[in-house]
């Protein structure tokens, strides 16, 4: 009687969902979509489903810190090139650890960069896995920083921002990314404003952080 109508919901964390159809007569479609943040509206992938009694419904404010860190003292005048880029995996200990939940960090003048309990002189090495399954799409990738900075996708360089400078944004060119990849970032600070933030766009769409969803 209505043809095609279609209503969104806005959920958050696993959630268990049933869908009722009814058909009376004529032509019949049932589809069930979701955008994902950074993504356009699509079929929900058969991986996205999971089985087993649900677990209660989260928080929207519950983070997931997926991300590993790790604490760098550095040494003033080096850059992340000149160290061949692995400078981090060739120290033998960082000095402290924590968990994020996204590549975000803006911090100002004198204060201290994420749990480092150092505003200068500090390297951070963030670790984890993004499931770019949720995106079936073209992504493009780009890091911002102050001062240098590299991402790495399973082992490969693909973005350089190294070097001393303020705010900059370096980016990858748009790809199909359909697997879930192993990222790191490598960062560091020398003196002033510090800035580490991973972002992606999909064709069209706007620049914004990675969110805490995708990461695995």
């Amino acid at each position: 009687m209505l043809g095609d109508h279609a209503k969104k919901v806005a959920i958050h964390g696993d959630q268990k969902v049933e869908v009722e159809f009814l058909e009376r007569h004529g032509g019949a479609t049932c589809v069930l979509e979701w955008k994902p943040p950074g993504c356009s509206m699509h079929v929900i992938p058969s991986h996205a489903w999971v089985g087993g009694a649900p677990n209660e419904p989260t928080n929207p404010n519950d983070h997931h810190n997926n991300i590993q860190v790790k604490y760098y003292k550095w040494t003033s005048g080096k850059t992340l090139s000149g160290l061949g880029g692995s400078y981090l995996n060739s120290l033998r200990n960082s000095y402290k650890s924590s968990t994020v939940a996204e590549i975000n960090m803006k911090e100002g003048n004198g204060d201290n960069i994420l749990e480092s309990g150092r505003h200068d002189n500090v390297a951070v090495l963030f670790k984890g896995r993004i499931n770019f399954e949720l995106c079936s799409e073209d992504i493009q990738l780009c890091l911002e920083s102050d001062d240098g900075s590299m991402m790495k996708l399973n082992g490969w360089t693909q973005i350089d921002n190294d070097g001393d400078h303020g705010d900059k944004t370096v980016c990858t060119p748009f790809g199909r990314r359909s697997i879930n990849k192993n990222i790191e970032v490598h960062y560091y600070e020398n003196s002033g404003s510090a800035t580490c933030i991973l972002k992606w766009r999909r064709k069209g769409g706007d620049l914004q952080i990675v969110p805490s969803t995708v990461w695995i």
